[in-house]
């Protein structure tokens, strides 16, 4: 494993990802982004992120699925969920699977950067 934290990213908004894997690079992350849940499924198969930012309202399989996938095979990952506007049904539905924080879009770079770095200083600690 790479000595530098690894951020997974999925939303199925190329520009979101771009946005936020831009502000996550310079503070030394390796940044990976994926565009739907089997991309990003496979990329945490192969090795755990250490954080995950997970869109909740994805085109054909919602957030909250990935997430209950992503608790049953590695319920260690912290995960941050983002979502606009949240979406009352799933936004209860995601937080049975204890997500770390939600965070409302349209996403703050400076504030997902900030709850990175908590993160993960705290998963060093």
């Amino acid at each position: 494993r790479a000595s530098e934290p690894w951020v997974l990213i999925l939303d199925n908004d190329g520009d979101i990802c771009h946005k936020v894997r831009k502000s996550l690079k310079p503070e030394g992350y390796r940044v990976a982004t994926a565009l739907d849940h089997a991309e990003a499924l496979s990329l945490a198969r192969n090795e755990a992120p250490d954080v995950l930012i997970l869109d909740l309202d994805m085109d054909h399989k919602t957030g909250v699925e990935v997430l209950r996938h992503v608790r049953r095979e590695r319920p260690d990952i912290p995960v941050i969920v983002v979502t606009d506007p949240p979406k009352s049904r799933l936004l209860a539905e995601a937080l049975r699977y204890s997500p770390v924080i939600v965070l409302p879009k349209p996403v703050d770079e400076e504030v997902v950067r900030r709850t990175v770095r908590m993160i993960i200083d705290g998963v060093r600690r």
